[in-house]
């Protein structure tokens, strides 16, 4: 498989190689393996058709190839390099697996006998689509000696849409194969087709075939169509490979990696070419640590490495860190030497990876929230932990490489990013960048939602900027069996049927539930009438009155800290539950995001159900349903395809500015020209909390 993406390469076939693959289609196409004068009538004009067609026959492929950066995967949907592809076999795909994406159309020539008999018009019909099939799997042969492949995807099967033809064209250009597309989707010459595949790791599971014909309604789908046989509740063994009840349940292996393949760059970004060397650029989170190494000559991405921030031994959050560095004077030094050698770490793997010496890298950038950049920076970050909330430095920060540690370059500058406020840090700056949000028309919101949900406002060349405690729920803190995005967390649930269908991280047996599962879980409770608008659990009884005879009274039950719904009954009794407080949590939570969305937008003279775009930054973000965030009331309802997953804007905008000097003076700027907004100020904040709590 090649390295990096390619536009447009055509490929020519051999008619005489595909001759004898075509013949056996074609008679089996037609039903002509039989014995009989009538078929060796028919095959004799066959015979006679092919010899007519024959200087018609000219089979090609015009192909394109993205690699997996320019890749996201979101349960039915694929978006490569910004054009969103719907299918729902999509869904049964690991993520992870994915390295890059072949898109292509294919032409097998123009077979159309316009005046001839009708049966001459329909054996050459016939040969066209045999001649297509025939280069098809010619074709995918040819790829398969680049990569391992997935199933063949296409408008027409596996639920995916005729329509979708024309958003294949903007990824690869049919044209140059003489092929055209109508608005319904119909190629012209009709002896054509178009389709992509998945370039895949080791290990990809082949889809069932029933999928195939698949019509895209919610029998077909990819969450598992078998229907209760009795009325017991599944107990799930976690044996999935020998159940397939939850269709292959898992679907991402190694929750770090999530954020190195969700890195999206502007159309308008120029890097600079005029040096020898590399760049690096790192983006700390409370959880995980990014790092990118970008080659400054070519202008290119080197690779990507992530792993888990090594601070969370002294704390999973921002607060336990800020206490642990106050409680004795070397604690501080010893946060900051473990960021430190992580850095080193990751700098390491990637150049022993990709072959470059670490003293050719002469740039540096890092970002991330305050209290990550004052522990990278040395900083005692506990004024961050009580009003005015005020931060220990302020600007951006310029030191050597060797000053600090870091095992690159020793004279090169490291760039850390400036906060915009006590709780706004440089990954909002950097997001601000990558988004280009300051130069956005209308009205567009910008959010990252985390332990600190960060919001940013832009209308008309104005930004606003608040932060909200909207606390640790949605990185499964806080909640009874919540979890971070890892191996064995549910990420995904839908109440159908009376039953739960679940996903798990990684096919494993369920053992938790991370933000993007619990946010589900908590929409679909409500959908279901099992939570009313206040948040309460109905009991078992209450539910049965409403829903005589539903299994889903057999979920509902009390628990030793209140009412409880199951949502996974396990063999071993160690059931995956909602607790009341998970949902009071939740509530929350999805209260103080909305609140200071609304109050921003009211400064402004506007209401969220005027927002022309929604961008959700960071690698929870781009996993998260977004009908079920609106259903909780997280995010404002407005049009879906006007809410965007931006990705690890973060990274995105670290890496930029390690990539050109131009947009390094850029986010410099970007502080300066942001209104912090301090919610607990604004005198109608607790009446709007308190409204933005309820489920409408």
């Amino acid at each position: 498989m090649e390295d990096i993406s390619y536009r447009d390469r055509i490929i020519q076939f051999d008619r005489q190689t595909l001759q004898e693959e075509s013949k056996q289609l074609f008679i089996k196409m037609g039903g002509l393996d039989k014995d009989g004068r009538k078929f060796d009538l028919l095959r004799g004009m066959g015979s006679q058709i092919h010899k007519y067609i024959e200087n018609r026959i000219d089979p090609k492929a015009v192909c394109s190839f993205y690699t997996a950066d320019h890749i996201v995967k979101e349960g039915m949907f694929l978006r490569i390099d910004g054009v969103e592809l719907k299918c729902n076999a999509f869904e049964q795909i690991d993520s992870d697996q994915i390295k890059g994406a072949y898109v292509y159309f294919i032409y097998a020539g123009d077979y159309y006998l316009e005046d001839e008999p009708i049966m001459n018009q329909l054996l050459a019909d016939m040969w066209g689509t045999a001649f297509v099939d025939a280069t098809r799997a010619d074709f995918g042969r040819v790829l398969g000696q680049e990569a391992n492949l997935s199933d063949e995807f296409g408008p027409g099967f596996f639920g995916m849409d005729v329509g979708q033809m024309n958003e294949l064209a903007k990824l690869v250009d049919p044209s140059l194969i003489g092929v055209e597309i109508r608005e319904t989707g119909v190629l012209l010459p009709l002896k054509s087709c178009g389709g992509l595949y998945l370039a895949v790791e080791d290990g990809y599971i082949p889809l069932d075939s029933a999928c195939m014909d698949c019509k895209g309604t919610l029998k077909s789908c990819s969450y598992c169509n078998l229907k209760r046989r009795n009325r017991k509740m599944f107990k799930c063994t976690g044996i999935c490979s020998k159940c397939g009840r939850c269709k292959d349940a898992g679907m991402m292996k190694g929750a770090n990696d999530r954020k190195t393949k969700l890195l999206f760059l502007p159309d308008d970004f120029l890097p600079e070419t005029d040096e020898q060397g590399y760049g690096i650029a790192f983006d700390i989170g409370t959880t995980t640590v990014v790092g990118m190494l970008w080659d400054i000559y070519s202008g290119t991405q080197v690779g990507a490495q992530a792993e888990t921030n090594p601070q969370n031994e002294f704390g999973l959050d921002v607060i336990s860190r800020i206490t642990f560095a106050g409680e004795n004077e070397g604690n501080l030094h010893l946060l900051h030497g473990k960021i430190i050698n992580c850095l080193n770490q990751i700098t390491d793997k990637l150049c022993k990876k990709f072959d470059v010496d670490k003293k050719a890298i002469i740039r540096a950038t890092v970002c991330g929230n305050t209290t990550m950049s004052h522990l990278f920076a040395g900083y005692d970050p506990k004024s961050l932990a009580r009003a005015p909330f005020s931060p220990a430095y302020t600007g951006t920060i310029f030191r050597k490489a060797g000053e600090l540690g870091l095992q690159i370059q020793e004279d090169s500058t490291v760039m850390l990013f400036p906060n915009i406020a006590g709780h706004v840090g440089g990954d909002i700056t950097a997001g601000i960048l990558a988004t280009r949000l300051e130069d956005r028309d209308g009205k567009t919101l910008f959010i990252d939602i985390g332990t600190n949900g960060e919001i940013v406002y832009c209308e008309g060349g104005k930004m606003l900027t608040c932060s909200t405690a909207a606390g640790p729920a949605f990185e499964g803190a806080s909640i009874y069996q919540g979890m971070r995005a890892a191996v064995g967390a549910i990420e995904k649930i839908r109440i159908e049927n009376e039953d739960v269908l679940f996903k798990v991280i990684g096919q494993v047996p369920p053992v938790g539930i991370c933000g993007s599962g619990l946010i589900d879980a908590v929409s679909e409770m409500k959908k279901a009438g099992i939570i009313n608008k206040t948040g309460r659990i109905a009991s078992s009884e209450e539910y049965g009155r409403k829903h005589p005879g539903s299994l889903i009274c057999e979920r509902l039950r009390n628990g030793q800290a209140g009412r409880e719904f199951v949502l996974v009954s396990m063999v071993n009794d160690d059931d995956i539950i909602i607790t009341q407080n998970d949902v009071r949590e939740v509530q929350l939570a999805k209260a103080a995001m909305a609140a200071g969305i609304q109050l921003m937008m009211q400064k402004m003279g506007s209401k969220p159900e005027e927002l022309e775009q929604i961008i959700v930054a960071g690698a929870f973000g781009s996993y998260i349903d977004k009908d079920s965030a609106i259903g909780i009331g997280l995010l404002p309802n407005i049009d879906r395809k006007r809410i965007l997953s931006a990705g690890n804007t973060a990274g995105a905008g670290a890496l930029m500015a390690a990539a050109s000097s131009k947009e390094a003076l850029r986010v410099q700027r970007i502080p300066g020209k942001l209104e912090h907004i301090e919610l607990a100020n604004e005198p109608d904040f607790q009446t709007v909390y308190l409204n933005a709590m309820s489920f409408h």
